[in-house]
């Protein structure tokens, strides 16, 4: 060590100071520390522009918020995360924090589907007994829904019959108060007509308060029963006038005729009188005809209803039998359909959890530098003696 020491000093200062260059940290000029400055300025503001892109992409992936609010979150990630944590605002803050929770839902909703598809996976041996056990049950149920609408179809027809049956037999007893009931009819209609004309529009013509064409139909009812033309023309005249302008003459019109209205109703009163006990025996053998046909048609709608019933039902069948056939059969491809699912979905799965490690990162980003220590330069040795020489 002594040797060492005197040696250097022999060879004089420049042995330091050379040492003291090589040690010495390389200095850079001002021009070079700023366009390295500014590449990497550029180069991070690219890299930063492309993180919160694909964190904007990410968000409108989220199915548990509306699609407005993910369009606007979508719209201030850059606003939101671009800044470092020191120069957000608190409102910079919180749709940050939003961000965060939308983020979560994606990966929540995704982990979900991968749990989901895992579980199916894992049923398989399961699902396959199920299918083979669906197969043989859907086949039986043909062979038993076939021999339903057999039977429903031999009931059907022996109610068709029934039902034309009954229905011929109130067919006939409606034409026979057809033929009973004319005369009944008629003079039930004329009657209801004659007092709806006497209790409403002939009224008021009498009091002078209703219209020309009330007056017009009037006297068409009055011709229709029969009313004598000279006490037509004058009832013509004397109600058309109004009540203040009437006189004797007049007076004797109205008095004829309410007279004339009375038989005409005394008249078909008579007539509805005379043939009501045979007309109740008409409707009672009608009604009961019409309970009996309605009963049998009915019957036949229900057999028929049950057969349209049992040919929908063989129809489900056979297309049952059909779904679990196909469904035993693509179950292989199912499985690995499924495998492709699941890759995909922790694909996606694992996308989410990496769009979050990037919010974390910018979340976290600081505006503080942390100084690194840089080798600090030698000075050269000085002449004093070096230590046990």
């Amino acid at each position: 060590l002594s040797r060492a020491s005197t040696s250097a000093r022999q060879a004089g200062p420049h042995l330091w100071t050379g040492f003291g260059r090589a040690m010495a940290p390389k200095r850079v000029s001002n021009v070079a520390l700023a366009g390295g400055a500014a590449k990497k300025t550029k180069t991070d503001a690219s890299t930063l522009a492309a993180k919160c892109a694909g964190l904007a992409s990410m968000l409108r992936e989220s199915t548990d918020y509306p699609p407005d609010v993910l369009k606007m979150l979508s719209g201030i990630v850059v606003s939101s995360l671009a800044r470092p944590t020191e120069e957000r605002h608190p409102f910079q803050a919180s749709i940050a924090a939003m961000i965060g929770e939308v983020l979560q839902s994606v990966a929540k909703s995704r982990s979900a589907q991968v749990v989901e598809i895992n579980s199916r996976i894992a049923a398989s041996d399961t699902e396959k007994a199920a299918r083979e056990s669906l197969a043989t049950s859907t086949g039986d149920d043909v062979a038993r829904r076939s021999a339903e609408l057999e039977a429903a179809k031999h009931a059907a027809s022996e109610a068709t019959a029934a039902a034309a049956e009954a229905l011929k037999a109130l067919q006939t007893a409606k034409e026979e108060q057809k033929q009973g009931d004319a005369a009944f009819e008629e003079a039930s209609s004329q009657k209801a007509r004659l007092e709806e004309m006497i209790n409403g529009e002939y009224a008021k013509l009498k009091e002078g308060t209703t219209t020309a064409s009330a007056l017009k139909a009037f006297l068409k009812l009055a011709k229709d029963f029969g009313m004598d033309h000279p006490l037509h023309t004058a009832a013509s005249s004397t109600l058309a006038k109004y009540v203040d302008t009437r006189g004797t003459f007049d007076g004797l019109v109205l008095q004829e005729l309410d007279e004339f209205l009375a038989q005409c109703s005394d008249r078909l009163s008579k007539t509805i009188a005379d043939d009501e006990a045979d007309r109740a025996t008409r409707a009672a053998t009608v009604e009961a005809a019409a309970t009996a046909s309605a009963a049998a048609a009915a019957a036949d709608a229900a057999r028929r209803m049950e057969v349209a019933a049992a040919q929908v039902a063989l129809k489900n069948a056979e297309a049952a039998k059909k779904v679990a056939a196909r469904m035993l059969k693509d179950f292989g491809s199912e499985m690995k359909e499924m495998a492709a699912q699941l890759d995909a979905a922790k694909a996606l799965l694992g996308e989410t959890e990496g769009a979050i490690a990037t919010f974390t990162e910018l979340l976290e980003r600081s505006a503080v530098v942390k100084e690194v220590p840089l080798m600090a330069e030698v000075p050269p040795p000085t002449d004093a003696p070096v230590e046990g020489a």
